[in-house]
């Protein structure tokens, strides 16, 4: 017979209610189900303020770092690779920066055939600079920082500093 059943996942089955239902089941007859979640603490605003008190141990680090927080009466394992956090951050601030870049650009000529500028080629869109500003984002897998106004007449994006400062934390 089993006598200790331990589930292992990645972010695809976290979720609050999940994790209640996970905390709720038992193995048949003995304890409760034991599980263990993957997820980066960056992604879920509800990691914030953990975030920023790993912050200062975290920036300090040469090697990689680790252990162990209590949160909404579960065991929180963290870990922090100094390098690969910098090659990610890296990468990450260049594809944004690219993607603003190209976004300005596109706003710019918006502007200017606005103001009666002609350029060679088809005319630019506001709806076809939002879609393409949707996939770049999308494809990037940015659409939690930089935000794109589809609902908006004219072109518009903003990047949400809250949430890129939590990807850097």
């Amino acid at each position: 017979p089993l006598k200790r059943v331990v589930l292992v996942a990645d972010r695809g089955l976290l979720s609050l209610d999940n994790m209640q239902q996970l905390q709720a089941l038992r193995v048949k007859g003995g304890p409760p189900l034991e599980f263990v979640l993957a997820v980066p603490g960056r992604r879920y605003a509800e990691f914030d303020e953990l975030l920023q008190r790993l912050d200062a141990k975290c920036e300090t680090a040469t090697t990689e770092v680790f252990g162990e927080v209590a949160w909404q009466g579960l065991r929180l394992i963290w870990t922090h690779d100094p390098d690969r956090a910098a090659e990610q951050g890296r990468q990450r601030q260049a594809r944004i920066d690219e993607i603003v870049a190209s976004a300005q650009a596109r706003a710019g000529k918006l502007d200017a055939q606005d103001a009666g500028e002609v350029f060679r080629g088809r005319r630019l869109s506001d709806s076809g600079a939002k879609a393409w500003m949707f996939r770049q984002v999308s494809e990037a897998n940015l659409g939690a920082i930089i935000k794109v106004d589809l609902t908006g007449q004219a072109f518009s994006f903003e990047v949400d500093e809250r949430v890129l400062q939590r990807a850097r934390l």
